[in-house]
C-alpha cells in the first residue's frame, strides 16, 4: 500500500495533459507539446494560457443544427453533411421523431398489407386547434400516392371538400336546401348484385343490404323518438316487415313514405304478427312508430333530406366525401341524422364494390373510410351512436376497408351509461393504431383501462393538452403519439405544415380576415 501511491503519482506527471472536452484527433497530436499544451493557445485564455478572457470559454449548451429531409437525387451535393434513414420507409411521411428527429413514415393501410397489424384501421384523438385533422390529411395524402381510394362521409365542417376537388375527386353537398340522401338506398350497384353467379356471395350481399336498411332506418327513428324500439309493442319486427314490403313493391327506390304507408295499412298478415285483435289495435300499438317515421318524412327540421330519391348517386372507384356543413350547428338532431345515413349509404357502396371483386365482377382496389367529429353523434344520442358504429366497423373489417376514426378526445367515449362507455372504448382496442394528440391526465386515467401509457408518454401527453396561455400556438399542435397496442409508441412531430397543406385544411379560413387585420396593427 505504501508504494503504490508515489508509482501512481509518477505516472500521472509523465501522461500528457488535456483540458476536458478539447478534441484531439491524430491529426493533431504533433501539435501538443510534451509538457502539456505548452505554446498552444486555447480558446478562452490569454497568451498565457491560463486566464479565461470574458465572454469565452466552454459553451453550456450548443444548438442543434437544422435538420432537412430529401431524397438522394436531391441532396446529393451536401454530402457528406447527411444521413440515411435506419431502414427503408413504410408507410405516408408524417414528420419527424420527437426526440431524435428521424424521419417518420406512418399509416394504417401500410401497416396492415405489411404485417404489422391484424387490421387496417386508426383511431385518432387531438383536442381542437391541435391539428389532428391536418395530422389525418397528411396520413391521406401518402395513402393516396400509393393507390388507395378514401372517401369521407359525415364531413360535418366541408373540411375535406377542397382537399377532394384538388384530388379530381368528389365532394357531395347534402342536407339543409342541398342534396337528398335516401336512408333505404343501397347504391348504385345493387342491381350488380344478381350478376354474382356464386350463390353464397350473392346471398351475402343481399342479406347485408338488407340488414343496413333495417339498421339505418331503425336507428333515425330512435333518433327522433329520442327512445329504442319497443320489443315488447314488436316495433323492430314491424318496422322490418314494413322495409321489406316496401323494398320489394319498389325496389331501389323505395322510400320512407313507402314504409310508412304499410305501417299505416297493415296486411291481415302484419296484424296477426303484432297480436292485434284488428287494424284499429294495430294502430293504437304503432302509433310511436308511425309518429316517428312522419317526423323524419314530413318535418321541417329535416328538410326532406330523407324523405326523397337520392340526388346523386356516389361514383363508384372515385375519391369522395359528404359535405354536410349546410346543416347549422344548432340543429345537432338533424347533423347526427345525416351522419348516420352518409355512413350507411357510403359503407354500402365501397362494400358492393368488395363483393363484386370477390365474385371476380370488378378489379382489386382498396377503400379508406373516415369517420370525422364523432363525438356529434355520442353527444346527441350515445346509444345510437355507438351501436350503429359498432356495426359498421364489424362489416369493414370482414370486408378488408380500412377505416379511421376520429374525435376530440378520450372523454368523448365517457358516456352516461357504464355499459355504452365500456362499449365506446373497445373501439380503441379494435384500432390496431391508436394515435394521440394531447390527453388531459384525467382522462389519461380513465383510458388506461384499454391502452396502456409509459410514465414518459403520460407526460408528453398531458404537457400536450395544456394551453400555452401566453398567446403563442398550443404546445401540442402538430405533437401526436402512436400507439400500437400496449408497446412504447412513436411521438411524432408534424413540423411546419408544407403550402399545399395550408391551402387545402384551414379550419380556421373564416378568422384569416382578423388574423391579417390583427398582423397588421402589430
Amino acid at each position: 500500500m505504501t508504494t503504490s501511491t508515489p508509482r501512481r503519482r509518477r505516472a500521472a506527471k509523465s501522461m500528457v495533459r488535456r483540458p476536458s472536452g478539447l478534441l484531439t484527433p491524430s491529426w493533431a497530436s504533433n501539435l501538443i507539446a510534451p509538457d502539456g499544451l505548452e505554446g498552444i493557445r486555447l480558446p478562452g485564455t490569454d497568451k498565457k494560457g491560463n486566464k479565461h478572457l470574458p465572454a469565452t470559454g466552454r459553451a453550456g449548451y450548443v444548438e442543434a443544427p437544422p435538420v432537412m429531409q430529401g431524397t438522394s437525387n436531391q441532396i446529393a451535393g451536401l454530402f457528406p453533411f447527411m444521413t440515411s434513414t435506419s431502414k427503408s420507409p413504410l408507410g405516408a411521411p408524417m414528420g419527424t421523431h420527437f426526440f431524435h428527429m428521424s424521419p417518420v413514415f406512418l399509416d394504417f393501410m401500410t401497416l396492415f398489407l405489411a404485417g404489422g397489424a391484424s387490421s387496417p384501421s386508426l383511431i385518432l384523438f387531438g383536442l381542437q386547434g391541435r391539428g389532428k385533422s391536418s395530422f389525418f390529411l397528411r396520413m391521406l395524402m401518402g395513402m393516396l400516392a400509393a393507390g388507395y381510394l378514401v372517401v369521407i362521409p359525415g364531413d360535418l365542417k366541408g373540411e375535406y371538400s377542397k382537399f377532394m376537388r384538388h384530388i379530381g375527386g368528389k365532394a357531395f353537398e347534402v342536407g339543409g336546401d342541398k342534396g337528398c340522401v335516401n336512408p333505404l338506398d343501397a347504391g348504385p350497384l345493387e342491381g350488380a348484385v344478381h350478376s354474382i353467379k356464386d350463390d353464397k356471395i350473392r346471398n351475402a350481399m343481399l342479406a347485408e343490404m338488407r340488414s343496413r336498411r333495417h339498421r339505418t332506418v331503425r336507428a333515425l327513428v330512435e333518433l327522433v323518438l329520442a327512445r329504442p324500439l319497443s320489443a315488447d309493442a314488436g316495433e323492430p319486427g314491424i318496422l322490418s316487415e314494413a322495409i321489406d314490403h316496401a323494398v320489394a313493391g319498389h325496389g331501389r327506390f323505395a322510400l320512407l313514405g313507402h314504409v310508412e304507408n304499410r305501417i299505416a295499412n297493415p296486411t291481415p298478415e302484419m296484424i296477426e304478427s303484432a297480436s292485434c285483435h284488428d287494424a284499429a289495435d294495430f294502430l293504437r300499438l304503432t302509433k310511436g312508430l308511425r309518429n316517428g317515421l312522419k317526423d323524419l318524412i314530413h318535418s321541417p327540421e329535416f328538410g326532406g333530406t330523407f324523405s326523397q330519391p337520392t340526388s346523386e348517386d356516389m361514383p363508384v372507384g372515385v375519391n369522395c366525401s359528404f359535405d354536410i356543413s349546410a346543416v347549422d350547428l344548432s340543429e345537432e338532431r338533424y347533423r347526427a341524422a345525416l351522419q348516420i345515413v352518409t355512413w350507411n349509404y357510403a359503407q354500402s357502396v365501397t362494400s358492393s364494390v368488395m363483393s363484386l371483386k370477390e365474385a371476380g365482377l370488378y378489379p382489386e382496389v382498396h377503400y379508406i373510410m373516415g369517420f370525422d367529429e364523432l363525438w356529434q353523434n355520442f353527444q346527441v344520442d350515445p346509444r345510437v351512436a355507438v351501436n350503429m358504429l359498432e356495426g359498421l366497423i364489424r362489416i369493414n373489417r370482414t370486408k378488408g376497408i380500412g377505416q379511421a376514426l376520429i374525435t376530440h378526445g378520450t372523454g368523448d367515449l365517457d358516456l352516461p351509461d357504464p355499459a355504452l362507455t365500456a362499449k365506446a372504448k373497445q373501439f380503441v382496442a379494435r384500432s390496431s393504431m391508436r394515435v394521440y394528440g394531447g390527453i388531459p391526465y384525467d382522462e389519461i386515467d380513465s383510458l388506461e383501462k384499454v391502452q396502456k401509457f409509459t410514465n414518459k408518454e403520460r407526460e408528453l401527453l398531458g404537457a400536450w393538452a395544456a394551453d400555452s396561455g401566453s398567446g403563442s400556438v398550443p404546445l401540442g399542435r402538430g405533437k401526436f403519439l402512436a400507439k400500437f397496442g400496449d408497446d412504447p409508441g412513436i411521438p411524432i412531430n408534424m413540423g411546419p405544415l408544407t403550402t399545399l397543406e395550408k391551402f387545402l385544411h384551414n379550419t380556421n379560413e373564416n378568422f384569416d380576415g382578423a388574423k391579417n387585420a390583427l398582423a397588421g396593427h402589430h
